[in-house]
């Protein structure tokens, strides 16, 4: 439909707020809502009517659509297109009810055009005109301050995004947001990622998006970090989203989507068992959720080449350790050597003589340091490489512990011990599928005995 019938009615409501007219009140806001009720009935479009009502609800308009955000700006003086707004509108009239979804931003570097599903995710990047679709107004976008999913600025950034089709969308009442750790909601996908390479991966910020209609966001996450573009004076010329260190080369892509899937597989067969469920894997899914929330609290704590604030390195070297101790230690095993069992069962899950000392030698090292801090005593060789290489070891030992608890149909911590004496318990549990799944779908760097 032409945007014709827009221009009169939205050319006579900027009338009315530059003259001091409330923005929802009044002649020319009645008929811009009667028109918009005209081109989105509720049959096609109930997500912008309230409590029954026949019309528009007003609400919704002003502070979903953000009608209201456009007042604002013609009372600052600001020059609103007419025909820009009445294009928008058209185009959010015509468009069908949105699905409300999760966007999680990463700081992840990623060949532009990338879509990967991993399980009810996609992994993907997006493009200033993708950005620009989700917003309600878009040709407003570069008047309007403090835009959430900034086009401009988020444009070939990686993204995790979920549909969630059962959440209510927004109404234009306030909205309080209280989690503040929005990551442990996504440790399964979260975790996924990281086993494809040790750097560490942040998420940066969380946004709820019902495209075309509104764009949300979690308010501790808004200050994402930025990177300045300079021109050839060195004056700043723009602002762009920082990326980390995690990257996936254009070459990678096919392994790498193929890794993810696999994996996602196994995290969701392992740790996806809840009680009172009398699921094998019910054991292992308590024992991936403490190692997988250890691992992400720590690694968002991680920036740059490895760099750690002084003050963490103590407190993320032990949570890479309980990462460790929960996936290793078995129950079987009483207080009686608990930390040679832990060593022995990391040292079990590697394929070659060599592997296996380098991992006790790992897990020995880092088991002194966490005692030592654990009880007060003076810490000492304490450095970001050793709380680097103690996330390595927990992300390399999560990966095949969740290998072999799959092949054995349940918790495999139960099992390692037993693969010490009986070379057939070890060719079933640990040695076949580990050697399966390295050659088949092997992470960014394939281990050295795979």
């Amino acid at each position: 439909m032409s945007n014709s019938s827009f221009v009169p009615l939205v050319q006579a409501w900027i009338n009315d707020v530059t003259s001091g007219q409330p923005s929802g009140e009044g002649p020319a806001f009645d008929a811009l809502r009667d028109e918009v009720g005209r081109q989105a009935p509720p049959s096609r479009r109930p997500d912008l009517y309230q409590d029954d009502q026949t019309l528009p609800s007003a609400k919704v308009l002003l502070k979903v659509v953000g009608l209201a955000d456009v007042s604002r700006l013609i009372a600052s003086g600001a020059n609103v297109a007419v025909d820009d707004l009445a294009h928008d509108l058209t185009a959010m009239c015509a468009a069908p009810t949105p699905v409300r979804e999760t966007w999680l931003l990463l700081d992840a570097d990623l060949p532009a055009g990338t879509s990967v599903p991993i399980g009810p995710y996609t992994l993907r990047t997006a493009t200033r005109t993708d950005l620009s679709a989700l917003h309600p107004l878009p040709s407003l976008l570069p008047l309007l301050p403090n835009v959430r999913l900034h086009p401009d600025v988020l444009q070939r950034s990686a993204f995790l995004t979920i549909p969630r089709p059962t959440a209510p969308l927004t109404s234009g009442g306030l909205q309080l947001t209280l989690d503040t750790r929005p990551a442990l909601r996504h440790i399964e996908v979260l975790t996924t990622l990281m086993m494809w390479r040790h750097e560490p991966l942040h998420l940066d910020a969380v946004f709820h998006i019902e495209a075309g209609r509104h764009v949300g966001a979690s308010v501790p996450f808004e200050d994402f970090p930025l990177d300045a573009i300079f021109d050839n004076e060195g004056e700043v010329v723009a602002e762009v989203h920082q990326r980390g260190r995690y990257k996936v080369k254009q070459t990678e892509l096919t392994a790498f989507a193929a890794f993810c899937a696999r994996t996602w597989n196994i995290v969701d067969t392992v740790a996806s068992a809840t009680p009172p469920t009398p699921d094998p894997f019910r054991k292992a899914s308590r024992r991936f959720g403490a190692a997988a929330r250890h691992l992400i609290q720590a690694s968002s704590r991680t920036y740059g080449d490895d760099y750690i604030d002084d003050h963490e390195l103590d407190e993320l070297l032990l949570q890479y350790v309980i990462g460790l101790e929960a996936i290793l230690k078995g129950s079987k095993e009483r207080a009686r050597q608990p930390t040679v069992v832990i060593k022995q069962n990391a040292a079990t899950l590697r394929l070659d003589d060599h592997a296996r000392a380098a991992a006790y030698n790992t897990m020995s090292q880092s088991y002194n340091l966490r005692s030592a801090y654990a009880h007060g005593d003076e810490v000492k060789n304490l450095n970001e490489a050793a709380v680097a290489e103690a996330r390595g070891l927990l992300i390399d030992t999560l990966l095949r512990w969740l290998v072999t608890s799959e092949a054995l149909g349940a918790d495999a911590a139960d099992e390692l011990q037993r693969t010490l004496i009986n070379d057939d318990a070890r060719a079933a549990v640990v040695t076949r599928p580990l050697r399966t799944f390295f050659a088949s779908t092997p992470p960014a760097v394939r281990p050295a005995d795979a």
